[in-house]
């Protein structure tokens, strides 16, 4: 589940990172330079360091977080000497300090008259962090809510760090108030920060607040778990996934999107193998091959014969190349694979059942030459699911799709 941080991004840290931006009032958050190697202090001392440091910072549960940012040169609080752990942030603010962590080269300086927010606002609008529309300027200085700040940290991840999604079945097992969660517009974004351990409960009793303003200090907590996956907080899913292939069980559109991954993984890694190209998804071709899973499921609730509805043959569209000219693809080479796989009890996650797919296409010496054929470039997976009363168990109905 954990990813590692690149090279590059432990290096961005390493160079000088100053700059200033406005704080409640008068008064500003300075985030300071900081030369060369960072070293991180162990946890003890950096709450003895703390002491000397901060005066409103003992037995505060962001400690530890906020001091190691200070240890990089990403914070030094207030003139007083306060770092006011429980103030509010403001949605510039986040984003200043999240842009400024991760590409530190790129934010130039606010010209005269102008809201010293804005390079930094303009860099992340540049980088895909967020569109113009999300944070209009007269809402800069508003405070952010947790909402907003998972929301810029999953795209960090994704479009800069270029962090994997993560599965989130079984999430909805595990997540106090997932029910609020899940209708909320930034539902996706707080799923996925929830699954890598980056935002967790607010509350005594987990629940994730949403509609709260995030505080510095847990500004400060996200920013060191945007870097340092280390520092992210256990997330095991595997423990409260169930799985039950029943007669009434239905593939998700998420646990389809799981079973592509692993399945294109396997593909490609299979090709590498050999030294063939890696092959590409391609959304049309997904929708072909879903095609044909769905028809082979239809024709099994008609009650054809095996033989007809697990066949490159059709009594629906046809051959193959019907198929494909259905579609559009007129005059295309291509290729058809097709697996019939059983529910197995060892297998827990889609993604898994993906890649066991094309390894038990691979057993084909036709399907595995299908696999590893250097003219194909492009690829489709389509897959569904249906319970045989007679087996007393589910299968799954697999089409692997080849275009060049």
């Amino acid at each position: 589940m954990k990813k590692k941080v690149s090279l590059m991004l432990i290096v961005l840290l390493m160079l000088n990172i100053s700059g200033v931006f406005s704080g409640v009032g008068d008064e500003q958050i300075i985030i300071v330079a900081n030369q060369g190697e960072i070293t991180l202090l162990e946890e003890n001392k950096l709450i003895e360091q703390s002491k000397e440091v901060f005066s409103d910072l003992e037995d505060h549960w962001g400690l530890v977080n906020i001091m190691k940012l200070y240890i990089k040169g990403g914070i030094s609080g207030y003139p007083d000497g306060t770092v006011k752990p429980n103030g509010t942030i403001t949605r510039v603010e986040f984003l200043a300090l999240a842009s400024k962590t991760i590409y530190p080269k790129e934010i130039a300086k606010s010209r005269p008259n102008e809201h010293w927010g804005t390079p930094f606002f303009m860099t992340a609008v540049q980088n895909g962090i967020i569109m113009p529309s999300e944070i209009k300027e007269e809402t800069w200085d508003n405070n952010i809510t947790r909402y907003e700040m998972a929301r810029i940290i999953i795209r960090f991840l994704e479009r800069v760090i270029n962090e994997e999604k993560e599965t989130v079945v079984g999430v909805e097992e595990i997540m106090e108030g997932y029910d609020e969660v899940s209708t909320n517009k930034d539902s996706y974004y707080v799923q996925q920060a929830f699954v890598k351990g980056v935002i967790i409960g607010k509350k005594a009793n987990d629940l994730f607040a949403g509609n709260n303003n995030g505080t510095r200090a847990e500004a400060a907590t996200l920013i060191i778990r945007l870097i340092d996956n280390s520092a992210r907080k256990e997330v095991n899913l595997e423990s409260v996934i169930e799985y039950d292939y029943g007669q009434n069980f239905k593939l998700s559109d998420k646990g389809v999107d799981e079973f592509i991954k692993g399945a294109l993984k396997e593909t490609n890694n299979q090709r590498r193998l050999v030294g063939v190209k890696d092959l590409e998804l391609d959304d049309l071709i997904i929708e072909m091959a879903q095609f044909k899973s769905d028809d082979m499921l239809m024709l099994i609730q008609r009650g054809e014969d095996f033989d007809v509805y697990f066949s490159h043959e059709s009594p629906t569209y046809g051959g193959l190349s019907d198929l494909f000219e259905k579609f559009g693809f007129i005059s295309h080479a291509g290729a058809e694979n097709l697996a019939y796989m059983p529910y197995s009890k060892e297998v827990k996650k889609e993604r898994e059942y993906g890649k066991k797919a094309v390894l038990q296409l691979k057993a084909s010496s036709g399907h595995y030459q299908n696999m590893i054929n250097p003219e194909w470039n492009k690829i489709g997976f389509g897959i569904t699911y249906h319970y045989f009363p007679d087996k007393g168990n589910g299968y799954f109905l697999v089409t692997q799709t080849f275009l060049k």
